[in-house]
């Protein structure tokens, strides 16, 4: 052992020759600092030093020093410097949105009050740009609509009323598909990404300290060809990763719930508490988990870069400066400045560096295409239900006085969110509508009240248990709606109580009574293929039903079975019979909420494989090979065993299955009324 180099023992009064260097054990005591080895001289030193670590004294089996040093390190160094960017950003948009508010006579916009202003500058500081530009447009106009029109001000027309509905119904299905389209495009991004590419680049700017620190850590005797290298190489190679890190840290902050508009100013002035669901929490989790909303980052990366590849020609610009000022060290008084700006650039191209290494932590690394294909529709009707929710309460109000309908008609206070779902109806597709239909009856086996499932939290749902071939039977109930008051009944009015704020219950599926003011309770024994509910428009007298699948079937003239069991919401289907009844067919569709939460749908058929008025069956679970169905169809009374359908023969059955719609449900079609002094 008396032999060992090691560099921190040099005596430092020998000739600076590290060729062969002789090493004694014996610290020097000289006051000057031990001289700077050479690059090579330096890493044979370092290997030692690791070799002597790992002497057979050390346990084999323990973990090295490094996981547990480096590991941990590496995890604080890539939060911290995500958390500086985020500031940074953050901060930049926080800036840009109170001057968007301050500065509005500039742009020439309206002072809209202190409620929309407030409600503007929360959605800017969400990033939801769009909309809060879509709002500063229509306020005047939702103003209106919802009686909130100051004195004075003309009432809109029937017509325009309707216009501008059909503006906002479109503008949320644009929104939420934009969100889910910001998802596949940062999946596709991330799939460009390279841990190599990183590597590279690091191994670029290690080249570039060690260069530096071989020149003495002098300024002035750095090549500035070495910053034209690194403004072209690191900007270039880091581009995606810098994308990917930022619209994950931005990713973050957009699905914190931090509502910031007049009501959040109102709850802290009159100290009430503001309480977020379980289930909107959870299904935050999920749309950030596949990146639903991720903002596009790929316009500010490009700036980023750029704007890097400036710092580099600065830097380039200072070493020439001081070479041919004769001042390498930066000392003089009017470089000072250059010196510091240097060194502020050095730490943060070291810090863009590190922080390209974040987006292979992050779970959005590991998201794949499919995992937001399975989950991409429930967000999709998820956000569109929360959306469409919130403009109607905004919609809704108390004071109704300035509330129109026909003159002829009575006063409706429900009439605008009578005309909003009616729109709704009309502009969404067959595949959202159908999804909708079936993403309802599956979140009937969530209990809002407790916030479980299957008497388990919604945040601690256990992972889906197979049962095998040797699991017993089972039997399910059909779904009867005047079972279960508090999903399938719950009136408008009801969300009126003290306790709104905590209700998360979607309030665009609570029910709307008739014209006359009455609510229609269920009287059918049990929900059918047809009976789904879809949305309560009773856009007139006439009606005295709400508007269920069969309904939504007939007008847009759905004749297939495919469309119902291959829509985007349906995870997996499989196809049953019953072999004592005449090959009695049902099918199984699996949605899944969210994570560990996968529904199940049984859907018989009336009659063979003629689907129609058979029942409909739901619990939270995967679907079973087989399966005990109570009054399957009005045919078929009592419990029916039904078996899944071979691999071999699940195409042929389920291209057997057909929809069986009584012809004379298909109404006339009706005209608007004439004038009287219009004769035809």
């Amino acid at each position: 052992m008396s032999d060992v180099h090691d560099p921190l023992l040099v005596d430092t009064t020998a000739p600076r020759d590290y060729t062969a260097v002789n090493v004694s054990f014996i610290p020097t005591t000289s006051p000057k600092p031990p001289p700077r080895l050479s690059v090579v001289a330096g890493i044979r030193a370092w290997v030692k030093r690791a070799r002597r670590r790992r002497s057979p004294r050390v346990n084999a089996s323990a973990p090295s020093w490094f996981v547990f040093v480096a590991k941990p390190l590496f995890y604080f160094l890539t939060v911290f410097v995500s958390a500086v960017f985020a500031t940074v950003f953050l901060t930049l948009n926080t800036s840009y949105s109170f001057a968007v508010i301050l500065l509005r006579p500039v742009f020439g916009w309206p002072w809209l009050g202190w409620h929309h202003e407030v409600t503007i500058l929360g959605m800017l500081l969400r990033m939801e740009f769009r909309r809060a530009e879509f709002y500063r447009t229509h306020a005047k106009a939702l103003d209106k609509l919802a009686g909130k029109s100051s004195t004075g001000c003309s009432p809109l027309k029937e017509r325009e009323k309707d216009k501008l509905l059909k503006e906002i119904v479109q503008a949320q299905i644009d929104a939420v598909a934009e969100q889910i389209k910001s998802g596949e495009d940062i999946i596709k991004t991330k799939d460009t990404m390279s841990l190599s590419s990183v590597v590279v680049a690091t191994v670029f700017f290690a080249a570039y300290l060690v260069y530096f620190w071989n020149k003495d850590w002098v300024t002035g005797d750095v090549n500035s060809k070495v910053f034209d290298a690194l403004a072209i190489v690191l900007p270039w190679m880091l581009k995606e990763e810098m994308a990917i890190g930022l619209s994950q840290v931005l990713l973050w902050y957009k699905w914190t719930p931090f509502p910031i508009d007049m009501s959040f100013f109102r709850c802290v002035f009159k100290h009430h508490k503001r309480r977020g669901g379980v289930f909107e929490a959870q299904m935050n989790k999920l749309c950030k988990s596949v990146g639903v909303g991720a903002p596009d980052m790929a316009g500010f990366t490009e700036f980023i870069c750029s704007l890097w590849t400036l710092f580099f020609l600065i830097q380039g610009y200072t070493v020439e400066r001081y070479s041919g000022d004769g001042d390498v060290k930066g000392e003089l008084a009017n470089h000072i400045w250059l010196t510091n700006v240097y060194w502020w650039i050095h730490n943060y191209s070291a810090l863009m560096v590190l922080y390209c290494y974040f987006p292979f932590v992050c779970a959005i690394y590991k998201a794949e295409m499919k995992d937001l294909e399975s989950v991409g529709a429930t967000c999709r009707t998820y956000l569109f239900l929360k959306r469409m929710g919130k403009t109607q309460t905004y919609l809704r109000t108390h004071d109704q006085s300035e509330t129109t309908t026909p003159t002829a008609a009575p006063l409706d206070k429900f009439h605008l969110l009578r005309r909003l779902r009616f729109h709704t109806l009309l502009q969404v597709s067959d595949d959202a509508l159908i999804s909708h239909t079936l993403y309802v009856v599956a979140l009937s086996t969530f209990d809002y009240t407790t916030g479980q499932v299957n008497g388990q939290t919604i945040g601690n749902l256990a992972p889906p248990t197979d049962d095998g071939e040797d699991a017993p039977i089972e039997t399910w109930s059909p779904i009867v709606k005047s079972q279960d008051q508090q999903f399938w009944a719950r009136h408008i009015e009801s969300a009126d109580g003290p306790d709104q704020l905590a209700n998360e219950f979607p309030v665009f599926l609570l029910r709307l009574p008739k014209l006359n003011g009455e609510y229609v309770e269920s009287t059918e024994p049990c929900m059918t293929l047809l009976s789904m509910p879809v949305m309560d428009t009773y856009m007139t007298a006439a009606m005295t039903e709400t508007v269920t699948l069969g309904d939504v079937l007939v007008e847009r003239n759905i004749t297939s079975m495919d469309v119902i069991f291959n829509c985007s919401i349906v995870q997996e289907k499989k196809i049953y019979f019953a072999p004592k009844h005449k090959h009695l067919t049902c099918i199984a569709l699996e949605v899944q909420l969210m994570k560990n939460y996968t529904v199940t749908i049984f859907i018989a058929a009336e009659v063979g494989a003629a689907f129609g008025t058979g029942s409909v069956y739901v619990q939270a679970k995967e679907s079973p090979s087989y399966v005990r169905l109570h009054n399957p169809s009005p045919t078929v009374t009592g419990d029916v065993a039904f078996v899944q359908v071979v691999d071999e023969d699940e195409l042929r059955a389920f291209a057997s299955c057909s929809l069986n719609i009584d012809p004379a449900s298909r109404r006339e079609l009706m005209h608007r009324d004439l004038p009287e002094h219009i004769s035809i």
